[in-house]
């Protein structure tokens, strides 16, 4: 895979935005809803994708691996995360990939509009996706806890509570 060239500040910025991913993501598969499913289908990694709102450039993409993807999957995860995010940007009024959801033509949920950003995961189940990206996005101080519970109540998830018990507030803390 290509690796995209950033200057010194895109460089860091991406780095921890990288680390705050897999930090959720290993959270996430640690959670009782997920657990035991991860384990048994493989579901140990996949691929995030971090893209603005205003801007379609591939160059202000970032698109990263998280957990240890299995290698039988990995390309598909990889292309489904870019898809997903790449869509909400050409569905401008749609707050959730799988608003414009066509899985006969690969086109699934698990994409977040967010404020500035678009956030995407493809290897979990689409809702615990979406989940990943809300989780995501207020991580990085795109979206804030109270607008992600009034789209939850708009549009109800299956993985909802995993939300409510993810560790935000201390992502950005060097690993020990």
């Amino acid at each position: 895979m290509i690796q995209p060239q950033f200057g010194d500040y895109q460089e860091a910025v991406a780095q921890v935005n990288i680390t705050v991913a897999n930090r959720i993501f290993q959270q996430m598969l640690k959670h009782p809803l997920l657990e035991k499913i991860c384990r048994e289908e493989g579901r140990m990694g996949g691929y995030f994708c971090d893209g603005p709102n205003d801007n379609e450039d591939p160059a202000n993409r970032l698109v990263a691996q998280v957990g240890d993807p299995n290698q039988e999957k990995a390309q598909k995860y990889f292309d489904y995360c870019v898809e997903k995010e790449c869509r909400l940007g050409q569905h401008p009024e749609d707050l959730l990939s799988r608003d414009s959801r066509v899985p006969e033509e690969g086109k699934w949920g698990g994409a977040v509009r967010g404020n500035k950003r678009r956030g995407s995961l493809s290897c979990l189940p689409e809702q615990a996706d979406e989940i990943f990206g809300y989780a995501y996005l207020v991580a990085i101080g795109d979206l804030e806890v109270p607008e992600v519970l009034d789209r939850l109540e708009r549009s109800p998830n299956d993985f909802e509570t995993v939300f409510y018990d993810l560790e935000l507030k201390d992502l950005f803390k060097a690993p020990c």
